[in-house]
């Protein structure tokens, strides 16, 4: 019986040792595991970019390679442009009404003009995203609380991606994963804590991501704020200097942006506000010249980033190869290339080139001696269409 004993205690100290073992093993493998996964994180350097002071410029920075003036069959005036894409060799573009294709020498080709209620029809065209993978379009409308999808070759209509939650800012499809990502405003009354939604075309959110500040809950930005570049997602929330990139599930900062004497309101700002109206009162016609838009044009060789204070725009460049950097006021400069005494400020990108927007009702004819552009004095401004300029800027030693 003794000897029975003794075999039972020692069969329960050695089911404790290889117990112990299995799970001292198990626990090496896994923070095994879990270090090969930091070590394979490529997570990106954050890139510190500081535009420094402003400067007076030229417009011979500019190294035109086209001047692309829309002509449409009619007599039919374009109205705000708001968005610049290029696909296949066509440039297709969104103003307050329709999204209209141009051929590359700005001859209008057709327009989808689907206005209504039914499907596949749209009640106010927001912003599009065209899928370089399928050739699919995407268009955004706010009013009716649809996404829709259609085959940019004909412009016919395949089907309604379902939203995550109603009203998102802004929105792109991400290639990689095939989920759709949308910005939002902080909505605590939708559960809504976070700006980054990823949701699949049925609208199953498969994530949340980017917690939102105080400044979340206001509706004031750039409809086209999240971007790709080169199959590598990036965005910039409203009111913040930052651009983040998304990495699997996971975000990081990749820039972080600093405009010499201009900055973005701080949080204790938005704090000191319990009412949106004074608030964006402040923003728009104050005193504190607090930057409240920002727009990102980004490419493999520069990033070029358009802001608003007040009622003026604002420029700053960097060349990523030279690290040189340039920032300006726009109405500021000296038209010395005789374009109409106005810059053509960045609506997009095309290759390594930034897509830059004239708008003839606000040039001075006396300044346009570009002979491109030379048919404008001859005609009533107001009733020319914009015109697109493909352009680099070219920074001199001196710059």
């Amino acid at each position: 019986m003794d000897m029975q004993k003794t075999n039972i205690a020692r069969n329960i100290v050695v089911m404790h040792l290889k117990y112990s073992l299995c799970t001292l093993l198990l626990t090496m493998t896994v923070l095994g595991c879990i270090n090969k996964i930091k070590d394979t994180d490529s997570s990106p350097q954050i890139t510190e970019i500081n535009f420094g002071e402003l400067k007076k410029v030229k417009n011979s920075i500019l190294n035109i390679d086209q001047i692309i003036r829309l002509k449409l069959s009619d007599s039919t005036v374009l109205g705000t442009i708001n968005q610049v894409e290029v696909f296949n060799d066509k440039i297709y573009l969104l103003d307050d009404n329709y999204l209209y294709e141009f051929s590359f020498d700005g001859k209008f080709l057709r327009k989808l003009n689907r206005k209504g209620n039914g499907p596949g029809e749209f009640i106010m065209l927001h912003s599009f995203f065209i899928d370089h993978e399928n050739g699919n379009l995407y268009l955004y409308d706010p009013i009716g609380g649809r996404l829709l999808s259609y085959g940019i070759q004909q412009f016919n209509f395949i089907q309604n991606i379902e939203l995550p939650y109603l009203s998102p800012f802004s929105f792109i499809k991400d290639s990689k994963s095939d989920l759709f990502i949308y910005y939002y405003s902080i909505r605590p009354y939708d559960d809504l804590h976070t700006h980054l939604v990823m949701s699949n075309k049925e609208g199953i959110v498969k994530s949340h991501l980017l917690n939102g500040e105080k400044s979340g809950h206001l509706m004031h930005g750039d409809p086209r704020n999240i971007y790709s570049i080169n199959g590598i997602v990036r965005l910039y929330p409203n009111f913040s200097n930052k651009i983040y990139e998304l990495n699997n599930d996971s975000l990081f900062t990749r820039y972080s942006l600093d405009f010499g004497p201009h900055s973005f309101p701080s949080a204790e700002f938005f704090m000191s506000f319990d009412d949106e109206r004074p608030l964006m009162k402040e923003l728009i016609v104050g005193d504190s010249n607090w930057i409240r838009l920002m727009y990102v044009y980004e490419t493999q060789k520069y990033l070029t980033v358009k802001y608003y204070i007040n009622r003026e725009f604002y420029v700053a460049y960097w060349d990523k190869e030279s690290n040189k950097k340039l920032h300006f006021k726009a109405s500021d400069l000296d038209d010395d290339l005789r374009i109409g005494g106005n810059f053509p400020l960045p609506i997009g990108t095309y290759n390594d080139k930034i897509i830059g927007l004239l708008n003839p009702y606000t040039m001075d004819i006396n300044q346009i001696e570009k002979p491109d552009l030379l048919y404008l004095k001859k005609s009533d401004l107001e009733s020319q269409n914009p015109i697109l300029l493909l352009y680099k800027i070219e920074l001199m030693t001196n710059n």
